[in-house]
């Protein structure tokens, strides 16, 4: 199976489950893919900010319904939800609207919120201006920039690209399984 075929085939898929959890790079990735032609950008956008805002609904019922005990074998969680749950009484409508542009906070900010007893009805319409503002910002920041880094990695062979991709994965793996290990934990 060829990188292209891969793209073309799963792509749409892994746009949808990386907007659900917090993996911009995924979103970054599919709006370069969408500039070399191998994804549709009028698709990318709509499901990303579909998935983005669903999967953001998602763990903020799991905040309300099920906040403490999801946070008890999560300490790391607890401590950015303790953060989150602070700064709400500050600045509760620019968090409930831009905290997907902050790594670490795309999933623990929605538990939070559902754990602080926001309403719903407050919450849903700031996800969804937010995901409205996400999703477009990140899509075409890979479609517009992406080329450019391409360029500047225009003199690196096929093989060094598999092996950057291969360093990449490597690296994702551990920062999966260290993310585990701390939920565990």
């Amino acid at each position: 199976m060829t990188l292209d075929y891969a793209v073309q085939t799963y792509g749409y898929w892994a746009v949808a489950a990386g907007c659900a959890v917090d993996l911009p790079a995924v979103l970054a990735l599919a709006g370069y893919a969408a500039q070399r032609g191998y994804l549709r950008l009028e698709l990318v956008l709509p499901i990303a900010f579909a998935c983005a805002f669903a999967g953001d609904q998602t763990f903020y019922w799991l905040g309300r319904w099920q906040g403490p005990r999801l946070l008890e074998n999560r300490p790391v969680w607890r401590a950015r939800v303790e953060r989150v749950q602070a700064a709400l009484g500050r600045a509760a409508i620019p968090l409930m609207i831009g905290f997907r542009f902050f790594y670490g906070l795309r999933v623990t900010t929605p538990v939070a919120v559902g754990l602080s007893g926001i309403p719903v009805r407050r919450f849903a319409p700031l996800n969804l201006l937010g995901s409205a503002i996400w999703a477009p910002v990140v899509t075409l920041f890979g479609y517009f920039f992406g080329p450019r880094i391409q360029d500047l990695l225009g003199g690196v062979n096929k093989v060094q690209m598999v092996f950057l991709a291969a360093v990449a994965a490597l690296a994702l793996a551990i920062v999966l399984v260290r993310r585990r290990r701390k939920r565990i934990t």
